[in-house]
């Protein structure tokens, strides 16, 4: 079955605990264009009439054809020795779900006279794959520092809240949801020497490698709950539809943890390093400005810009239902597909590495959609 939750069509923090297609190249302006199905089994309960009570049980892990790609090739970590100048590559293991890989998730939605309101617990997948890690190594040498930690990428098991709530006023229906969710923010990797004499180690790699000795149980990551909140509206004139939403995603973190972290993005900053997806793209949101064409709602153009589906950008669109099964699209569009964010590394002049740099252009899609 193809599941959707939450209440919002484009960018739903709810819904992205379900399975998601990552490696879509196609624009998706409503969830399910992008939603994997999965074995389900569902069992609905309408205690009143105005309640709803849905528990789910998932028996198979579903992930797309990128997470698979990258959980089955072998992946290397390239570490910058600053006092040498070179780099030494770490072999980044692999972790794979093959025990205990069921899911379980409760949602209670009640709909009284003003609107809905819903609450999801969810105990699964995390659908995003990621690199964690486990203890630093010291190890000291003369005038230097070394560092070494073991590598993972690979899905992490979390639970989850969600709440959802939507209310009518005239043509427009205004909609907030958020999510409550074990995390794990990935901090600065000291796998690296560093010259303990100079002003990078002194202002920088010293109080951070202090702080995760002392403080954080020799980890470059912390464990904190992740919140995505968004708030928004759909709206329908006539022959035209706005959806709209903006929304953030934050860690709740304790007063050691914000230091932590803080003394990870100072290191970044001035390394001039990829900064951490959360700090990149915290500010989350979309809009859609569609008119119908046709009375009988088979034709449709519009402009779309924000977190689109499986990327995000900006595009202008056009749709034409042929017949009930058959319909064309076609686009112009400037997009970063998420499956164009994974860093590619490259030899420079001096037989450095570093990370290639993503190139977005500008392009012309033509789709076909037929339901059997």
């Amino acid at each position: 079955q193809t599941i959707v939750w939450g209440q919002f069509d484009i960018f739903s923090p709810v819904d992205l605990l379900l399975p998601f297609e990552f490696s879509s190249s196609s624009l998706g302006l409503s969830k399910i264009d992008n939603r994997l199905p999965q074995p389900t089994a569902k069992l609905s309960i309408y205690p009143k009439e105005s309640v709803e009570i849905e528990a789910y049980y998932f028996p198979k892990l579903i992930i797309d054809d990128l997470n698979k790609s990258l959980l089955d090739e072998p992946i290397i970590h390239n570490s910058l020795n600053l006092a040498e100048n070179n780099y030494t590559e770490t072999l980044v293991h692999s972790s794979k779900q093959n025990s205990n890989i069921e899911q379980y998730a409760l949602r209670v939605l009640y709909y009284p006279n003003w609107g809905t309101i819903g609450i999801t617990f969810y105990d699964g997948w995390w659908q995003f794959a990621e690199m964690h890690y486990s203890n630093v190594h010291f190890q000291d040498s003369r005038n230097k520092r070394s560092y070494s930690s073991d590598l993972f990428y690979g899905l992490k098991r979390r639970q989850a809240w969600g709440i959802e709530v939507a209310k009518p006023i005239g043509n427009t229906i205004y909609k907030l949801e958020a999510v409550y969710v074990d995390g794990y923010r990935r901090l600065y990797t000291l796998d690296d020497s560093y010259d303990k004499n100079s002003d990078l180690f002194q202002d920088h790699i010293l109080p951070y490698q202090n702080w995760v000795e002392n403080k954080n149980q020799s980890k470059t990551f912390i464990k904190s709950k992740m919140t995505m909140i968004s708030t928004g509206f759909d709206a329908n004139w006539d022959n035209w539809t706005v959806n709209a939403n903006i929304g953030k995603i934050f860690f709740l973190t304790n007063s050691s943890e914000k230091e932590g972290i803080g003394l990870s993005k100072s290191i970044e900053n001035v390394l001039e390093a990829e900064p951490y997806w959360m700090d990149k793209y915290e500010i989350t949101g979309s809009i859609n400005i569609m008119k119908y064409l046709a009375d009988d709602y088979t034709k449709k153009a519009g402009i779309a810009a924000g977190m689109l589906g499986n990327g995000a950008g900006v595009s202008i669109y056009y749709t034409n239902e042929i017949f009930e099964s058959f319909t064309i699209g076609l686009s112009y569009q400037y997009l970063a597909l998420l499956s164009q964010l994974n860093s590619k590394t490259i030899l420079t002049e001096d037989g450095l590495k570093e990370e290639e740099k993503s190139i977005i252009e500008p392009t012309i899609a033509v789709g076909f959609n037929y339901l059997f």
